[in-house]
């Protein structure tokens, strides 16, 4: 069988239609289907797409072509991830918890509740009670409103960076590519740091592949060794926490290569002093300045990513990365793991002054949450935190197109539909703006989040709110009619001369907890052809062979892994892609 991210692009190649879709095979003939446009929602690529339906149900996913964007291809998981969409678990009428047994309900009878228990805390212990964890997946109208009702209500905690872990930046860099996507296949040399670029991005992997393919030299620093299908120039493969200390070393080599000028660098220097380079920093250092040297045009790429991004020093990271560019002249980017990253982080769905991020908003285990479109086990950075900070809450309500066994501690569900079933605005990673319209009517009773959170305002009593679709919300708000809002994005960020490299030690070890790319959202986590392909990667301990041999393991030996007041049995396996 094939093993790609990419496989099911061989089913459009066949001229024959001899290789057929398993999932979509005797479901319906060409005829029968209704074809609507519209985009990939699970990651910042922003594919354009064809939804084939037939009786009020996606049955099937199509490329649409477009050479800026996506080519002709579609990833594995956007082509299959409408599975998701049908699911058994899809939330159908509104649920309210009563005495520990969930009850369905009436929209009118779960938005009054809803609305009458968020004024009583509000009321009693002030707006600061409140906080609001958007998914990075919603859209623009949708975090446009969330956004509203936290200002009104006077909350200054709302944040949908909600696997974020450092916070160090704030507001101050844009999360986006840096430049356009069909320019990423152009460059002649890729620095990636902190990404397993196939998980995350299987058709920006398949440009920069090409790209290597006819000469681009790729270095790569991560903290795993994953494999990207190309030659790789020169890697860095260090411990999660030394991932800040290999750029620096990096950086270092650069300082030490004739012509550069130590004062152009921003880092305190007593902390590139200590740093000691190595053959592999100064190879990729003396790679990076060639051009630059010879007064030539860098065309080079340094892009972060989603491990990277998810860093406890990703701030750190960051501006490592960022002074590199700066000192060899290359473009410098960041590729957003999830749909709306861009769109969300550029109006401001960020908390305001004194407002809490998502990480703190769990940690000081506020009186209520609202959630959009969130599974608290498996969307957050840390699980345990944020369902302890759930259970103790005084009233939580998720706004959720699944009836999620994740949801399984908070007060009230309401159901939301999935982008197949509403309109909205979605920003991707190189600032595009992409708006759609509902492709199918939305099942049940469950409503556009958009609608949902508009008639909520008015449960709580706030003005403004007299929306009639998506396009209102959006328009009220987003004056600029560009297709790119490139203008308004910006990886620039002020390194004080001061400043001093962060580096966070690990008490005893330092756990990747990457996103698996058939897990990242709701849809495809519940998508049967998704799934089945990660089915034989079963929960291991992984660890570097030697840390084995040193702690006396052997493989399938059963250990007990402890992260907080968390522990799980685990069998250890030995991953040579690990490292010490």
């Amino acid at each position: 069988s094939i093993q790609s991210e990419l496989s099911g692009n061989i089913i459009d190649l066949c001229p024959v239609g001899a290789l057929t879709s398993k999932p979509f095979r005797y479901k319906a003939r060409t005829w029968e289907l209704i074809r609507r446009s519209t985009f990939a929602h699970h990651d910042s690529l922003g594919s354009p797409l064809e939804a084939h339906i037939k009786q009020n149900k996606v049955i099937r996913m199509l490329p649409r072509e477009d050479e800026a964007i996506n080519e002709c291809w579609i990833s594995d998981r956007d082509r299959f991830s409408y599975e998701g969409l049908n699911s058994e678990d899809r939330l159908q009428v509104p649920m309210i918890k009563e005495k520990g047994q969930w009850k369905e309900s009436d929209w009118e009878t779960a938005l009054t509740l809803v609305g009458e228990k968020l004024k009583h805390i509000i009321h009693n212990d002030g707006p600061e009670a409140l906080g609001m964890l958007i998914s990075p997946q919603s859209t623009i109208e949708e975090g446009i409103l969330a956004k509203k009702i936290s200002n009104t209500l006077k909350s200054p905690h709302i944040d949908h960076r909600i696997r974020q872990s450092d916070f160090s930046l704030e507001h101050e860099a844009s999360p986006w590519l840096g430049s356009h996507i069909d320019t990423v296949g152009q460059f002649d040399q890729y620095l990636l740091i902190g990404s397993n670029l196939r998980n995350e991005q299987p058709l920006l992997a398949s440009r920069i592949r090409k790209s290597v393919n006819h000469g681009a030299n790729l270095f790569v620093i991560n903290s795993i060794d994953a494999d990207p299908l190309m030659a790789v120039s020169e890697k860095m493969i260090q411990a999660s926490h030394k991932l800040p200390h290999a750029l620096a070393k990096v950086l270092k080599s650069m300082t030490e290569l004739k012509g550069v000028l130590k004062k152009d660098i921003k880092f305190i220097k007593a902390d590139i002093e200590k740093i000691k380079t190595d053959k592999v920093s100064d190879a990729i250092a003396k790679h990076l300045m060639k051009n630059v040297f010879a007064a030539k045009k860098n065309n080079t790429s340094i892009l972060l990513g989603q491990i990277a991004q998810e860093h406890p020093d990703y701030s750190t990271i960051y501006k490592l990365a960022y002074e590199i560019s700066k000192l060899s002249q290359a473009n410098f980017g960041v590729m957003p793991t999830y749909a709306n990253s861009v769109g969300l982080h550029a109006i401001n769905v960020l908390p305001e002054k004194g407002g809490l991020h998502a990480y703190a908003m769990l940690e000081k285990k506020l009186k209520a949450y609202v959630l959009l479109n969130i599974e608290p086990q498996l969307d957050g950075s840390n699980a345990q935190l944020m369902q302890d900070a759930i259970l103790s809450s005084d009233f939580t309500v998720a706004l959720s197109a699944y009836n999620s066994k994740y949801l399984k501690n908070v007060d009230v569900i309401l159901p939301v539909s999935p982008f197949t079933e509403s309109s909205g605005t979605m920003i991707n990673m190189e600032g595009r703006v992409q708006s759609y319209t509902a492709v199918t009517q939305s099942l049940g009773q469950s409503r556009p989040a958009w609608k949902v959170l508009r008639v909520l305002a008015n449960h709580l009593n706030l003005k403004g709110f007299d929306y009639e679709s998506s396009l209102d919300v959006k328009e009220a708000h987003i004056k600029s009619k560009n297709q790119f809002l490139t203008k308004e994005l910006s990886n620039s960020i002020e390194i004080k001369s001061d400043y001093q490299i962060r580096i966070t030690k690990p008490k005893q070890f330092s756990r990747i907890g990457e996103s698996h790319q058939y897990c990242v959202d709701s849809v495809v986590r519940r998508a049967p052809s998704l799934q089945i392909a990660i089915q034989k990667s079963k929960a291991f301990a992984k660890l570097n062979p030697l840390e084995m041999k040193s702690l006396k393991l052997k493989t399938n030996d059963k250990i007990k892994v402890t992260q907080g007041k968390q522990s799980t049995n685990l069998i250890v396996m030995e991953d040579v892609s690990i490292p010490e």
